[in-house]
């Protein structure tokens, strides 16, 4: 098989351009975990995460790729939320198949709780208190 032919076959199943874009500014161009500055190279220095997963060749759900279920993080972070899942959904950085991300509040930055809203913003819905 030709790679041209390859190249034709394969389906892009993520977010598009510009809601990349609208995720790396409502993040700040940072790791919306620990906050720490993310470089340009999507995949080396930050990626973007699926809070509710796609599944193997992606979901049918109209959400999927829209900025309520998106995170930039940086790779450690990655890493982190795909090992210690159980901590994961508790900081709403994962959330369950027939969950909304609309209505699961998310830790940012370790102060505070947020919704993410399906036009790229955030609501700050409780500050973490010491």
């Amino acid at each position: 098989m030709r790679r041209t032919e390859l190249r034709s076959r394969y389906r892009n199943t993520g977010p598009s351009h510009d809601v990349v874009e609208a995720v790396l500014e409502r993040d700040q161009y940072s790791c919306f975990i620990c906050g720490v500055g993310l470089g340009p190279a999507r995949g080396r220095d930050f990626q973007i995460h699926h809070r509710r997963a796609r599944r193997s060749g992606g979901s049918q759900l109209s959400d999927t790729n829209l900025p309520q279920n998106l995170l930039t993080l940086d790779p450690d972070c990655h890493a982190r939320i795909e090992r210690e899942r159980t901590a994961a959904y508790e900081g709403g950085w994962l959330v369950r198949q027939q969950g909304n991300p609309l209505e699961v509040e998310v830790l940012r930055h370790a102060l505070e709780w947020v919704l993410l809203k399906d036009d790229g913003t955030v609501e700050v819905v409780r500050q973490v208190t010491p």
